[in-house]
Formats: C-alpha cells, sequence, structure tokens
C-alpha cells in the first residue's frame, strides 16, 4: 500500500527520537506504527481511529467491507510476545470451547498472533494484537446490584472454563505471585518522609497479609488457572443483555480469589460497595463456590491490588506533590475499609 510505503520512509528519516517528541508527535508516531502492524493482516482498512493511549495504545479500525477489528500496541516492556501469543491461544479457546463473549483474536496472514515492529526510533520494540470489534456498552460506573450479580456469574463462568483449560506447549508461566510486582516502594520499610505514618501503618500489615495469602495460595501449584485478572467493570461490556469481557491483557497463572480480589478492588469508592461486593459474590456462587478458604481472604486479595498498584506507582520514587497525596488517602481510606471488613468478618458479622 501507498500509505505504508509512505509511513516507513517516515519512520527511517526520523530526526528525532520517540522520548524526545510532544505529545501529540508521539499520537502520529503511533499512527504510524498501527498501519505499518495492519499492514500484516491483510485488511482493507479505511479508517484507523485512537481510542486510548494511557497504558498499552489502542485503535479502532474500520474496514471497508464494514467489519471491525481492535488493534493494540503494548506498551514496552510489560508483556513478552509469549505472554501475548499465551492470551491469543486462551482466548481461541474460551471462543472454541465456551458461548461467553470474548474478542476473536486475529492472525495475521503469515500466521502470527503477534506482530513484533521495531523501528529504530522507538529504541524498544513494540508487540502488537489484533482482535475483531467485541459489540457493546461497557458498563464503567452505571453500576447496579443485578449488573454485578451478573458480573459475578460471569468470572465463575471463565473460572469454570479455565479448570478445563489446557494450554498448548509453547505457553507462558508468568504468575501473580509477588506482593510488591513492580518492586517494594521506598518508605514502606524505612522511616523517610513518603508515605503519611497512619498510611505507612497500614500498609505495612496489608503487606504482612498479602505476604501470608501468597504463601498459602501458591503451596498448591495444581491449584494454578490461567485467568483474566482484571475484570474491572471498564472491562465489561453489555450487548443485548449479555456480559462480555475485554482487555485480556494482564491475564497469567493466578487463583480464583486473586481473580475476585481484583475485581472487587474497583468497586471500593463505591458508596453502594457492601451490597455491590455482596451481588457480585453471590452471582458467583450461583455458579461456583467462592474459593475463600477462610473469612478474610478474600479481602486480603483485594489488599494485594492496591499494594500493586502501590508499587507500580511509586516504583520511579515520583515527586510526592499534591496530587499523589490526594492518591494517599484514597488508598487510606480504602485499607481502612478493608480492615474494618475483616474484623467484621471473622466476629461473623458479615
Amino acid at each position: 500500500m501507498r500509505r505504508t510505503a509512505n509511513v516507513r520512509r517516515a519512520l527511517f528519516f526520523a530526526m528525532k527520537y520517540f522520548y524526545e517528541l510532544s505529545r501529540q508527535g508521539k499520537i502520529r508516531r503511533l499512527y504510524q506504527l498501527a498501519w505499518l502492524a495492519l499492514e500484516a493482516y491483510g485488511l482493507n482498512v479505511s479508517a484507523v481511529r485512537l481510542l486510548t493511549n494511557d497504558y498499552n495504545t489502542i485503535f479502532r479500525v474500520d474496514a471497508r467491507d464494514g467489519q471491525r477489528y481492535a488493534l493494540r500496541i503494548n506498551k514496552p516492556g510489560t508483556r513478552t510476545a509469549l505472554q501475548i501469543q499465551s492470551e491469543m491461544a486462551w482466548l481461541m479457546a474460551l471462543r472454541q470451547d465456551t458461548d461467553l463473549l470474548v474478542p476473536a483474536p486475529l492472525m495475521t496472514t503469515a500466521g502470527a498472533w503477534v506482530v513484533t515492529l521495531d523501528p529504530p526510533d522507538m529504541l524498544e520494540a513494540r508487540h502488537c494484537a489484533a482482535f475483531a470489534w467485541l459489540e457493546g456498552r461497557i458498563i464503567g460506573n452505571h453500576l447496579s446490584r443485578m449488573t454485578l450479580y451478573k458480573a459475578g456469574m460471569l468470572m465463575a463462568q471463565l473460572h469454570n472454563h479455565a479448570d478445563r483449560f489446557s494450554p498448548p506447549p509453547v505457553f507462558c508461566d508468568t504468575r501473580l505471585d509477588q506482593v510488591w510486582p513492580f518492586g517494594k516502594p521506598h518508605g514502606v520499610e524505612e522511616d523517610v518522609d513518603v508515605f503519611p505514618p497512619r498510611l505507612r501503618r497500614l500498609v505495612q500489615q496489608a503487606a504482612t497479609r498479602v505476604e501470608r495469602l501468597m504463601d498459602e495460595l501458591y503451596a498448591d501449584p495444581m491449584g494454578l488457572r490461567f485467568l483474566h485478572l482484571d475484570l474491572h467493570t471498564g472491562n465489561i461490556v453489555q450487548h443485548q443483555g449479555r456480559l462480555g469481557v475485554l482487555d485480556f491483557d494482564d491475564s497469567r497463572w493466578a487463583y480464583g480469589v486473586q481473580d475476585i480480589g481484583i475485581a472487587l478492588y474497583y468497586l471500593l469508592d463505591d458508596p453502594d460497595y457492601v451490597a455491590l461486593r455482596r451481588s457480585f459474590l453471590q452471582g458467583y456462587a450461583q455458579v461456583r463456590p467462592l474459593p475463600e478458604m477462610y473469612p478474610g481472604q478474600l479481602d486480603s486479595a483485594i489488599m494485594a491490588r492496591q499494594l500493586d498498584l502501590l508499587s507500580f506507582v511509586l516504583q520511579d520514587e515520583p515527586d510526592i506533590d499534591e496530587d499523589m497525596l490526594v492518591w494517599f488517602e484514597q488508598v487510606e481510606e480504602r485499607l481502612e475499609l478493608l480492615f474494618a471488613g475483616v474484623a467484621r468478618r471473622e466476629r461473623g458479622e458479615w
């Protein structure tokens, strides 16, 4: 295609490295990269539109035959080609073995699940993957107890499939088994001015619980399942009365209680948290037994997600500005809510 030939020349003769570009300059360069990646799929593309560039870069792709697709360009250094290939293999299995609404992964004309581009101006290779468009409206903040009940059922159905999923011979072995996946933040143990004192104590207490959780779970490798691990309401769509799942990019080997904990974490700030949580768990239990081994274990799994995010946000020791302090207040409120819930559940109150 003439367009991709022009893109190749533009990338080859680029005068600046990607990291030197302005925000708009980076977006233009990512559009160029998207067109190059799409060449591998043999699609007759009419339009490409950026949907998000917050972490991974996602484009909507419109073909001239009316079909729509999503193209994901992974943030460099976050996922290996093997991890993405494993994600695509799981998606294929879900589509073949179940009637769940999940994206259909797209293979290149050469029979590959991943397109890897390594333009010299970007310094790091970019892995790209494409999917058929999944119809539906993202439920996002439009929550109801019935929607959360259905979401719980949906996760349980994914877990039912995970029980019988047999991965292909070449498949990733990545696990969600670290308390601090991006490194322990400076200030968790050291007496330095990073966290407010109350938050620091809560983080230390949460880390103790999460360490126990990891030890308990990963002592039994037979219980490992390949799971979504990011099933928040921004990754669930509703279409014709059914719920579907987006964004399998965090998928890896873990345990059901971790998957549930991650989903519930994103409900913590909702004033109706207790009722929404109960609805989600009731929906799950309608399909299969809850995997919680004792009262409060699920709360430890929710805390694990919070520590994961602390690890991610603070990995490069950013400045503790006003926005960060506001976020610290939110983290403190979430951990206090979780510890209060643990105390009530251990007393058998709810």
